[in-house]
């Protein structure tokens, strides 16, 4: 019995010091080519006037350090009134030049909020911005 026990403590020995030569902490599958460490950023862009019922371009620059991130995995807006529930999300189409937008209409004036959910390179940013909405003139 204690051959058996030796054996088997020998064996355990064995398969753990096999399988703990990979020193890599990091997955390969979850590496990203030229990744640095740097954080994202998103930038959210609005005009300076928006009147309610006219169409209005929102943009995100998405950048990592000095890099423009041309290939975000996705970059949504979420959109809504102040003191209101219904939010509405909507996909932002790429620009170039790490830009991603969207264009929509603000029925009624007032307060409403932006939320760009940016991911890319392994990371997610989700800044968000106030636009006052002015009643149409």
């Amino acid at each position: 019995m204690k051959k058996f026990m030796f054996l088997f403590g020998c064996l355990l020995f064995i398969l753990t010091a096999c399988n703990g030569s990979n020193n890599s902490n990091e997955d390969p599958d979850t590496q990203v080519k030229g990744a640095t460490s740097e954080m994202l950023d998103v930038l959210i862009r609005v005009p300076e006037t928006v009147t309610a019922d006219e169409e209005v371009t929102i943009e995100a620059l998405v950048t990592q350090g000095d890099d423009l991130v041309e290939n975000a995995d996705e970059v949504v807006f979420e959109v809504w009134r102040s003191g209101e529930d219904d939010r509405e999300m909507m996909e932002s189409i790429h620009q170039g030049d790490g830009v991603y937008s969207i264009n929509t209409i603000f029925d009624e004036q007032g307060t409403y909020f932006v939320v760009a959910h940016a991911t890319a390179r392994n990371m997610h940013h989700m800044p968000r911005q106030e636009i006052t909405v002015s009643a149409k003139q």
